[in-house]
């Protein structure tokens, strides 16, 4: 998906509770301090469903919007009708995620 898509997607009108009707996605912010671009384009492309992405000669957005789909997969169109599943243990596998707070905030006991 373009840049150009993404937004139309956003500017998409849809129910506000209240009987009326408003953007999809909004975001108003003042752009007020130098920053890396790869951080500025993953803070605005927090506010919809979708990422920014590099692929190391231009930028793309991916994004989770209606389309038609890509590929059926059924009984019909796979090699003897059946599935085959495989995997690993649950867990077996091993993530990490680094998190970095904007500001300090103040722990609460349970």
């Amino acid at each position: 998906m373009d840049a150009v898509s993404g937004r139309q997607h956003c500017d998409e009108l849809v129910d506000d509770g209240f009987g009326g009707k408003r953007a999809a996605f909004c975001l108003y912010r003042t752009i007020t301090n130098r920053r890396p671009a790869g951080e500025f384009l993953l803070d605005l492309a927090s506010v919809f469903p979708g990422l920014p992405v590099w692929d190391g000669s231009r930028f793309s957005l991916v994004m989770d919007a209606d389309s038609d789909p890509v590929a059926m997969y059924n009984n019909s169109n796979v090699k003897d009708g059946l599935f085959a599943y495989s995997g690993v243990p649950y867990k077996s596998i091993t993530t990490a995620v680094i998190v970095q707070y904007s500001r300090q905030i103040r722990r609460i006991p349970y």
